[in-house]
């Protein structure tokens, strides 16, 4: 019989524990983040520019996220960032720095572990979409650029201003809030809107973030 008692009392001290602990996870918390990237674009057969090719350089990204806890383990982020991002074109003949800024929504699902006592390690993935506010390219904005063939007078639109792709993620959040996280990006959506085999020839881009957050 005292087994039995004591078995009880252990059950619901762990039971009461487990409830206190969940209890302190919200369904619904916020938070900020400020980050570098490094971001370029992926070419290939470009009939106008054959030997186009593009290296990575340094941007920034600041933004908020809202975490929607499904369960102690398992959340969706929904973020919102302002980025500003650049990269090297080499034309063959000549290089030009192509800058732009966007506004990038990325939905990560993500799985943590860890406590309270010593922070949460989390890890996962999921979509994200990109629209380009603003470009430059020697001048000119390449995004959504018009361009006319002068024999026959018909216009063409080169560079989308949007894209959507895949994006990892993965993070560590200090017991204080502090986070530190990561992530790739890989455009799925091909850029290229004049007429093309898609699969022979594409533009996609590509971008790594390093950065620091704050969950309240």
């Amino acid at each position: 019989m005292k087994r039995i008692l004591f078995t009880l009392v252990t059950l619901a001290v762990v039971a009461s524990l487990s409830a206190q602990e969940i209890e302190k996870q919200p369904v619904v918390d916020w938070g900020i983040k400020l980050q570098a990237n490094t971001s370029n674009y992926l070419f290939k057969n470009i009939p106008t520019m054959p030997d186009l090719s593009s290296k990575m350089k340094a941007g920034a990204e600041v933004g908020g996220f809202i975490n929607f806890n499904i369960t102690q383990r398992f959340y969706i982020q929904f973020g919102l960032m302002g980025t500003f991002e650049q990269c090297t074109l080499d034309f063959g003949d000549h290089t030009a720095t192509l800058q732009s800024y966007a506004l990038a929504i990325p939905v990560f699902a993500l799985w943590r572990f860890g406590n309270h006592e010593h922070g949460w390690f989390s890890f996962g993935g999921g979509p994200y979409t990109e629209f380009i506010l603003w470009g430059d390219l020697e001048g000119l904005n390449p995004f959504r650029h018009v361009v006319t063939d002068n024999t026959t007078g018909q216009q063409t639109i080169v560079t989308a201003d949007s894209h959507s792709g895949l994006a990892a993620f993965i993070g560590y959040e200090l017991p204080c809030g502090l986070q530190v996280n990561a992530t790739y990006h890989f455009g799925i959506s091909d850029m290229l809107l004049f007429e093309h085999d898609s699969r022979d020839t594409y533009q996609r881009p590509q971008k790594l973030t390093l950065g620091l957050g704050w969950h309240f």
